[in-house]
């Protein structure tokens, strides 16, 4: 996985830097290799997407890239009913907060004051919708929960290729070996 930020850095004369940072966020990417049996599979999800024209959902293979655990999403003010699943990170005094729009139904974990709640529904974009809104200003809630990211193909270009060994006379044609291919992903914001 690479982490991409998109900070312009520019230095003057005198030595001092400016920055300017484009997005609050830092963008991810992932670099994958594929075997022979997923060349299809792969090819077909390149051609459907029309490269890196559409999004989809991916599922990033280390766990701390797809579940959190114990992330606070608001506190209970008698009025309001709709929370917006995030996840924080905190190092020192810096917080960044992401909003999560593709939560994965049935493995989230909705908490009011650390003790676990049904009565709330999962609606579009990441959004937790309590039946009636949490009264006491004390209540703190918080979420368990697993969730995809939209990527899209890095790539205008796909290419594949199958490597062969030696020849068999009993199928009178080569054996595929193996296969092994890259493709990169890349995170999408909007959507």
């Amino acid at each position: 996985m690479r982490l991409i930020s998109d900070v312009n850095v520019q230095a003057g004369d005198n030595g001092v830097e400016h920055r300017v940072i484009r997005t609050a966020v830092v963008r991810r990417s992932w670099t994958m290799d594929f075997q022979h049996q997923f060349v299809d599979d792969v090819e077909d999800l390149y051609e459907t997407q029309q490269g890196p024209w559409r999004s989809f959902l991916f599922r990033p293979p280390r766990e701390r890239d797809y579940r959190a655990t114990d992330q606070v999403i608001g506190t209970g003010n008698g009025t309001t009913t709709d929370f917006q699943l995030v996840v924080k990170k905190t190092n020192g005094t810096y917080t960044v907060t992401r909003n999560i729009l593709h939560p994965r139904a049935g493995l989230i974990t909705v908490y009011l004051n650390g003790v676990s709640t049904m009565l709330w529904t999962l609606q579009p974009l990441g959004i937790i919708r309590f039946n009636s809104a949490p009264t006491a200003s004390t209540a703190v809630i918080s979420a368990d929960f697993n969730y995809d990211t939209p990527v899209r193909f890095q790539s205008d270009e796909l290419e594949t290729a199958l490597l062969m060994s030696s020849y068999n006379p009993d199928t009178a044609g080569y054996e595929i070996v193996t296969m092994t291919r890259r493709i990169t992903v890349v995170e999408v914001f909007s959507e």
